[in-house]
This record gives C-alpha cells, sequence and structure tokens, in this order.
C-alpha cells in the first residue's frame, strides 16, 4: 500500500527483494528466491506507516498475495501503549475469540509480541478486505491516598508523606508532586522510583518524580519534607500536597510534637477532625489528625510550649589545704515537664579554676557570677552535673565559705555539705 515502507523480509533461501511500482496504482514487493519451493513455504514480511496527530481515523490495507488460487488467513490488531483503538468497519472479516489467534514463530524461532491493549482478532475468507479503524490517546488517570505526618522536634519541622498513588488506563514514567517553595525535599523513595527533580515556579516547589519502568496500577511513594520553625514561632501552617493531574486525592494529616510541645490546630479549612487511635496506621505520640476527601484543604496548627518543671539537689564537698579550700558540688537535677538543652548555676565570685563537666556537656561559660552551661541534646528526667573549684584562704586566718553553688533554674532546691 503506499504510505508504508517495508521493513524486513524473512523467509528460506531469500536471495533479495524489492518494491517497485505496480500498473494500475499501488506497488509491488517483489521476492526472488536463491533455489525454488516445494509444498509449503512461509514468508514474513514487515512493514509500518506514520500515524498522523491523535485523535485519528485510519484505513489497514492488507497485503495481498498474487498470483494464488485461494487466499485467506487471520488479522489481530491492536495498539502497545497509552493509544485506545475502535474497530469502524471490518469488510470481509469475522470477528473471533482473542485466543483464537496463534503468532507464528519467526524464522530465527522468536515470536513477535502481540500487542497489548484494544486488540481485536479477525479470520479472512478472501483478499483483499477492509478494516478501517480510529485511534485516540489514553490519557492517564491518577488516584492519590496521602497519609501525611507533621512532626516538631528541636524547632525542626518535618512533613513525612506516604502517597498512595493508582495509576489508570495508560502507564505513567513520571509523576509530579507539588507543594511550597518554603520546604526543603530531603528525600523521595519507593520500590519503582529511579530518581527525582525538584524545581520551583513561583512559590510552588514542584517535585518530578521519576519511575524505573512504565508504572501501571498501585506505586507507593515516600517523601520527606523539612524546614525549621523559628524558635519564638507560635503557630505556622502545614504544607500542602498535590499529585498534578490526580482525578481525586483523599487521605489524611497528623500532628505530632517532641516532649514539651503540643500542636494543635488553630484553623482548618476542608478538614475533619478524628480520633488519632482511628487512623489507619499507627502514628505514635500523635496529638491531632483529621482527615480530607479532597485537595485545597488548609491547616494552621499553633504551637503549645510547656515550661520545665526542675528541682535540684546539691552536694557539696569542701576539703581545706593550707592556702586554699578545694571543693566540689554536684548537682542532681529532676526535669519534668519539658526537656532543656541550658542550665545556669549561680557560682560565688571567689571561686577560682571553676570546671564543669557532664554527659553530653558542649561548651559552658562564666558570665556575672552566672555559669551558663550548654547541652548537646536536649534533657529530661535526671541529670547530673559535676563543679569543681578551689578558693583562696588568708595566711593570717579567717571565716572561711564553704559550698554557695546555686541551681538557678530550680524552683526548689535542698543538698548537703561535707
Amino acid at each position: 500500500p503506499e504510505g508504508e515502507t517495508v521493513t524486513q523480509v524473512r523467509g528460506a533461501d531469500v536471495r533479495e527483494w524489492t518494491v517497485g511500482p505496480r500498473d494500475g496504482g499501488g506497488r509491488t514487493l517483489s521476492v526472488v528466491l536463491s533455489r525454488p519451493q516445494e509444498k509449503a513455504y512461509q514468508l514474513q514480511v514487515e512493514h509500518e506507516r506514520p500515524l498522523p496527530p491523535l485523535p485519528c481515523e485510519l484505513t489497514l490495507t492488507p497485503l495481498a498475495p498474487r498470483e494464488v488460487f485461494r487466499a485467506s488467513g487471520f488479522v489481530l490488531v491492536g495498539a502497545d501503549g497509552a493509544m485506545r483503538l475502535v474497530v469502524k468497519k471490518a469488510a470481509g472479516l469475522t470477528q473471533i475469540d482473542r485466543s483464537a489467534f496463534t503468532v507464528a514463530p519467526l524464522t530465527n524461532g522468536t515470536r513477535l509480541a502481540p500487542p497489548t491493549r484494544s486488540s481485536f482478532a479477525y479470520q479472512c475468507a478472501n483478499f483483499p478486505y477492509q478494516l478501517s479503524l480510529s485511534a485516540e490517546d489514553v490519557v492517564t488517570s491518577l488516584q492519590a491516598e496521602q497519609r501525611l505526618t507533621l512532626s516538631l522536634a528541636d524547632n525542626d519541622l518535618a512533613l513525612d508523606a506516604v502517597l498512595d498513588v493508582e495509576v489508570r488506563d495508560a502507564p505513567a514514567r513520571e509523576l509530579t508532586v507539588e507543594t511550597e517553595a518554603g520546604w526543603n525535599v530531603t528525600a523521595v523513595t519507593g520500590e519503582h522510583v529511579a530518581d527525582y527533580d525538584v524545581q520551583d515556579q513561583g512559590t510552588v516547589r514542584r517535585v518530578q518524580v521519576h519511575f524505573r519502568n512504565e508504572a501501571l496500577g498501585r506505586q507507593l511513594i515516600i517523601l520527606r519534607l523539612e524546614r525549621t520553625l523559628p524558635a519564638a514561632a507560635a503557630a505556622f501552617d502545614a504544607p500542602v500536597l498535590r499529585v498534578a493531574g490526580a482525578r481525586a486525592e483523599r487521605g489524611f494529616v497528623a500532628l505530632r510534637g517532641e516532649l514539651g510541645v503540643t500542636l494543635r490546630a488553630a484553623s482548618e479549612t476542608g478538614l475533619r477532625e478524628v480520633p488519632t487511635a482511628s487512623l489507619p496506621i499507627k502514628i505514635p505520640d500523635a496529638q491531632f489528625a483529621a482527615r480530607f476527601k479532597a485537595p485545597g484543604w488548609k491547616l494552621g496548627v499553633a504551637v503549645v510550649r510547656e515550661q520545665p518543671s526542675i528541682s535540684a539537689e546539691v552536694f557539696d564537698l569542701a576539703t581545706f589545704g593550707e592556702s586554699a579550700v578545694y571543693g566540689s558540688s554536684l548537682v542532681t537535677y529532676l526535669i519534668n515537664g519539658a526537656p532543656v538543652r541550658t542550665l545556669r548555676l549561680g557560682v560565688p565570685a571567689e571561686w577560682r579554676n571553676l570546671e564543669v563537666t557532664g554527659r553530653d556537656v558542649r561548651s559552658w561559660r562564666l558570665e556575672n557570677g552566672v555559669c551558663l552551661v550548654a547541652l548537646q541534646e536536649k534533657v529530661v528526667g535526671d541529670y547530673t552535673l559535676l563543679v569543681t573549684y578551689d578558693r583562696p584562704v588568708p595566711y593570717a586566718g579567717g571565716d572561711v565559705q564553704a559550698g554557695g553553688l546555686r541551681a538557678l533554674d530550680a524552683a526548689n532546691e535542698s543538698g548537703y555539705l561535707a
């Protein structure tokens, strides 16, 4: 047929083949064999033609053998990928069950892969026949269920998002997740995820997730977004994720804060609060949970910070020498309510050679009689500091004060002196 290109001709003893014009219009494929053939002979011809832009209509004209007494056969038509075929006319053909069509093996022993979508099988009793089709794009349909967990710890916000995306109708090689530009994407993982790209378009951050192969069916994508919250911030807006092109989006969002911090809903739009125990997955220390059935929801979050309750017990040990008093103070804290990272100690002005030791002590400094102890991590419960010092004793004698260390953060303080 005109407009088609012959790409392969296979068969036993094929010496050469050519395509030339035919009297009366059309073209003829001529195959020259190296020796005469008897009985059954199989010739395989592959040909192709470009499709016009979709949607379109086309007519398939078969290759018709010439100079034969009778010609019959089978026809299988279909599509691969995101294309839908509709048979408009099938003249000279009888439709048969798809399972009755057998793909003949090639001369090298392999078989052509049959089409996977919109396949139709026919039987023809004579040539030529006429088969008219319409072809159109199949648009990928996405449905997403989101499981969002928003956490606050050490003024660092983290959103752990699990996206359960159902890819229907046509496979997808990538999908795009949109969120706010102020959130940093730190990880995107999944069984079929190959890579991801992050691009900003104004106030929208677009995360393009690339699959290893064409994805169809259920796809699980796990994202982690992070952002630093100002230390004095009392409220913030929860980030909203949206799967671009999804026909339906639903799911839940849960809030949880570290010990001493409570996250509450200050404002809600498009959300319905539910008990945290009713969520389909268990989220430890969840403080708030809500479900949504459509995109466009909003959640304003209030941050309630509890004040720590601290009590201290100080054990002072003083050893008197000829010209100095050598002392050590063991401070045992009991911290409740909220963890702390900084502790303050009141130090007498006469102390010299001060040293402060304890678990996870990052640094300490002495300013105007106050020793500020900074810890690497926040602590709660029991915590102990050891302070050593010495102070001079007048050569002529006199009164000498022993002890004197104060735990300035403690609401109540007790101790011993030895």
